[in-house]
């Protein structure tokens, strides 16, 4: 499954949705986040983290 593959009407992503194209547990992914290995928005606040990854995030994670 590649970025192409993924909803196109869709620009974010959510954690969940790109741990389970990548076959991961979304803690993993969450973590990387936190860590700066993927860059992601926060669409939420620094208590509630809503963390979205953008199609053009995912094809880097993908390269």
């Amino acid at each position: 499954m590649t970025a192409e593959t993924m909803p196109a009407d869709v620009a974010w992503f959510t954690a969940k949705q790109v741990a389970e194209h990548f076959q991961l547990p979304e803690s993993t992914v969450q973590r990387k986040i936190r860590k700066g290995e993927i860059r992601a928005k926060n669409f939420g606040t620094d208590r509630c983290p809503r963390y979205r990854i953008s199609r053009r995030e995912l094809r880097r994670l993908e390269a």
